[in-house]
């Protein structure tokens, strides 16, 4: 480490990173792919290259070819984070694809997800690298990379996901996931086959964690509720989670996985089971055969399960109108958890909480961050009903907290696009 700080030293000092005509580039170039270290090392050397600029690619690329892995994973790594990048930088990532090093070789999938849009002439080659049928834990990154490259990847990946491959057709449905559906006509339609593979037992616990995100970016899909209910046993609770959030999205459309859900209210994941009790309350009515144990729920306090259950119940007796008048009360309570509890029920009404809406946008102003991301959060989830609030949630973006900002902008595409959140059956009427 000390070698390679003297370097990254002698970098700063002689501000190669705002000049890298310095004629001394490629030799601090060399010292700084060569230096020995472990994975801090790597990671300083890495960012020193990059802040070298575009000037240091061209000496980047040709140190592709050294025998060292310490010098081609660091070359990898560094083309992947200097921008503008050049058809030079992303030719030569595409080849490392095929190196014999898995490191280096997920490396330069990484890279190539990093530098997105820009990689678009490295699709073809991430396809065929994609076709291993031994996964050495590089699948999933390639699919990173192709989802990253965006709509210049989806006539290949639509081609991808019609292979006889089951592999292929499962990492080309998470890249397609990952484009958006904004560019991937008929998302679910095209999706979902391939990415019920990866629910497989055999599959990675991550590959299994990522199929079942996907299902949550596809939106409302009725079809694959069946797949869902199955997922809903997976031993991990994080691939039951998403899953459940999955269904939820369905609303009314999702009646069939009610036994599923019924039994995840006892799940040993306290998040599993209130978002079981929010799929259940989105469903509606037809969730009645619920009723008596989302009623046992109520009185839970932990991970709010409780309020969950409270507002599920409530949905399903069709009676949130009657809720409505104490939650907006206690949006103004002197307690902060009362607030916050009471922005959190609202957070799970959706479209009926409109006579809160006044309230709510209050509350984003409030002190204690978790009430503001709530009832902002509240406010996204009523879609087009809260359009009015815009202006307001649009101040949220300069939010000191980050999960706020974060918040704001999901709250304004999800009432600037209220058809993609809504159920099936809503969004048909």
């Amino acid at each position: 480490m000390r070698a390679l700080t003297a370097v990254l030293v002698v970098v700063a000092s002689t501000g190669l990173a705002d000049k890298p005509q310095d004629p001394n580039l490629r030799n601090k170039i060399r010292e700084l792919l060569q230096s020995p270290g472990g994975f801090d090392e790597n990671k300083a050397a890495i960012d020193a290259l990059a802040g070298l600029g575009p000037d240091a690619i061209p000496h980047l690329v040709a140190a592709l070819g050294e025998e060292s892995t310490r010098v081609r994973y660091r070359a990898v790594r560094a083309l992947g984070s200097i921008t503008p990048s050049s058809i030079d930088a992303v030719i030569g990532l595409a080849k490392m694809l095929d190196d014999e090093n898995w490191g280096v070789r997920g490396g330069a999938a990484r890279s190539l997800e990093e530098l997105g849009p820009a990689a678009k002439e490295a699709v073809s080659p991430l396809l065929k690298a994609l076709e291993a049928e031994e996964d050495d834990g590089s699948h999933l990154k390639l699919a990173r990379a192709l989802g990253a490259i965006g709509p210049d990847a989806v006539p290949a990946l639509l081609k991808a996901v019609k292979d006889k491959r089951e592999h292929v057709r499962l990492y080309a449905s998470l890249a397609l996931v990952r484009v958006g559906p904004d560019h991937v006509p008929d998302l679910a339609r095209v999706g979902v086959p391939g990415l019920s593979l990866g629910f497989k037992k055999t599959m990675e616990k991550q590959v299994r964690r990522e199929a079942a995100e996907a299902f949550r970016g596809i939106g409302p899909c009725p079809d694959a509720v069946p797949v869902l209910v199955d997922a809903m046993q997976d031993d991990d609770f994080m691939v039951r989670l998403a899953v459940i959030q999955a269904v939820a999205q369905n609303g009314p459309d999702a009646a069939k996985a009610v036994p599923a859900l019924i039994k995840a209210l006892d799940d040993e994941a306290s998040i599993v089971r209130r978002v079981a009790a929010n799929a259940l309350g989105n469903i509606g009515p037809k969730a009645a055969g619920s009723l008596g144990k989302l009623e046992q729920l109520t009185s839970e306090d932990k991970a709010d399960v409780g309020i969950s259950a409270r507002i599920a119940v409530a949905k399903i007796n069709q009676r949130i109108a009657g809720l409505l008048p104490e939650l907006i009360k206690n949006l103004k309570a002197p307690d902060v958890e009362a607030r916050r509890s009471s922005a959190a029920a609202l957070s799970l009404i959706g479209p009926e909480a409109k006579p809160a809406i006044p309230s709510l946008v209050r509350a984003m102003a409030d002190k204690e961050q978790s009430v503001r991301w709530y009832a902002t959060t509240a406010l996204g989830k009523m879609g087009a009903v809260a359009a009015p609030a815009v202006p307001e949630i649009g101040k949220r973006l300069r939010d000191e907290s980050p999960s706020v900002r974060a918040a704001a902008e999901k709250a304004l595409r999800a009432i600037a696009q209220p058809s993609q959140t809504a159920p099936a059956s809503q969004r048909a009427k």
